[in-house]
């Protein structure tokens, strides 16, 4: 969708419903260099992708590799558990020689037919997350896991392309090719992982590819404001809103029906047989009692098979949610750095934004998200991007004369109109903070108590 706005103080945008009219005109707005071609010298320097790969293993294959993956799990957990009671006794972690020691009596003791890099990544992945803890304490530490799956990683040393991009070797062993289905791109691999999921048997590879060649961007700037309703661009010549990738909240009944099915579903116990619903169970622990109704120990309850569906349904609507929110942003943030040469943000709070009361809808927008991906898609193609300081009122600043919002009921005004006290602007407030992103690149911030421009001039200094 876009809007064309005409630049005079009165004109601007509107959104549906709210009853006010404005001028709207098809034209540049007054003394702006037409400029139809930005040049990009920026050289470019490799880049890593991804990409992921569907398997179609063979039967014994699938077991082999459900074998490193369980015996990944367990050596995850062999470590942590290590860890934490080293930490406990001395308030160190482990230094690296002595988790290898641990994984040494592990593999004499159980034996794996895994490559030994596997194993050894798994070493350095939990030793990193230590020293990441101890770096920041504010960070979640490691925890047992329990067996819980876990990717395998696959050393680019093993891990081989049949010429005919149909199938893939990742062990040296004897357990022959794996066809696959996928598009790898051109370039080096560096790595890659493999895990199960509900698609099935997946493989991530980690690609150098080459740099992308030198492109010139059809237009010269934009200005870009991300809201959890909607990312605004503005360009000089009109304004285009993508709306947020609201994914979860249009999945939000239905992935709450399923979970009500889950929770009406029971776990079994392997001593007597009795049922137990799974909101009693969730209840129980709750109250940390770990007896079942039945005497036995909750360890003794499985899943039923109608229990299992009901979980993998809920998983497989979670996975479509992330995989649709991402293909939407992806798509969004690649037709952006191929438009414009100079792209200007605003560094957000998202993080303390996301603890209001519309947390599910700024996390659903994946506003960081879009600013990540536009942020290294800029460097991959040459362009620039400028980052505003969090403090710059873009959204509280008329775009027109600089009037700005200091104190007062109109800076606790959440309405999706800005309304200019000094000129009289009635603008979409998202619209007015992607104008002043645009125009002021100075990004300095008003002092208090501002006056408004005289009339007749603007922020811009138009006269």
């Amino acid at each position: 969708m876009v809007w064309f706005l005409d630049p005079q103080p009165l004109g601007g945008l509107t959104p549906a419903g709210t009853g006010i009219q404005f001028v709207v005109a098809e034209k540049r707005p007054p003394n702006r260099p037409e400029t139809d071609m930005a040049h990009c010298g920026k050289q470019h320097g490799p880049r890593t992708v991804g990409c992921r790969l569907k398997l179609y293993p063979k039967p014994e294959q699938a077991e082999r590799f459900a074998r490193w993956c369980a015996n990944a799990a367990v050596l995850r957990d062999v470590l942590q558990r290590h860890d934490l009671a080293h930490v406990r006794a001395t308030g160190k972690r482990m230094a690296r020689r002595e988790l290898m020691t641990v994984v040494y009596g592990y593999d004499r003791k159980y034996p794996a037919d895994w490559p030994a890099l596997t194993r050894n990544q798994i070493v350095r992945d939990h030793a990193t997350a230590v020293r990441a803890f101890f770096a920041n304490p504010r960070t979640a530490p490691p925890r047992l896991r329990h067996g819980r799956p876990v990717s395998v990683y696959v050393h680019n040393q093993v891990l081989k392309v049949a010429e005919n991009r149909r199938y893939v070797r990742l062990s040296r062993a004897a357990h022959g090719w794996t066809r696959y289905r996928g598009r790898i791109p051109s370039g080096r691999i560096l790595s890659g992982r493999m895990r199960r999921d509900g698609h099935g048997w997946m493989l991530s590879l980690s690609i150098e590819a080459p740099p992308l060649p030198a492109s010139d961007a059809p237009r010269s700037k934009c200005g870009v404001w991300l809201s959890p309703v909607s990312t605004v661009l503005y360009d000089g010549q009109g304004v285009i809103k993508h709306p947020a990738a609201a994914e979860y909240r249009r999945q939000e009944a239905k992935l709450a029906r399923l979970q009500r099915i889950g929770s009406r579903r029971s776990w079994r116990c392997t001593v007597c047989g009795e049922l137990w619903p799974d909101r009693d169970r969730t209840a129980a622990f709750s109250a940390r009692r770990r007896k079942a109704p039945c005497g036995h120990s909750v360890s003794d309850y499985v899943k039923t098979a109608r229990m299992i569906r009901a979980d993998a349904a809920v998983r497989q609507l979670h996975r479509r949610i992330r995989e649709r929110r991402k293909n939407r942003i992806h798509n969004l943030t690649a037709s952006i750095v191929r438009t414009y040469a100079r792209i200007n943000l605003q560094d957000l709070a998202v993080e303390e934004m996301a603890r209001t009361k519309r947390a599910k809808e700024i996390r659903d927008a994946g506003m960081s998200e879009v600013r990540r991906q536009i942020e290294y898609k800029a460097e991959w193609n040459g362009r620039q991007v400028k980052v505003a300081h969090r403090s710059y009122p873009a959204s509280i600043r008329c775009s027109a004369c600089g009037w700005t919002v200091h104190a007062g009921p109109e800076l606790a005004d959440t309405s999706p109109v800005f309304r200019c006290a000094g000129c009289g602007l009635v603008m979409d407030r998202d619209v007015n903070a992607a104008r002043n992103l645009y125009y002021d690149e100075k990004w300095t911030v008003p002092p208090r108590g501002r006056k408004p421009a005289p009339n007749g001039a603007n922020g811009r200094g138009d006269p």
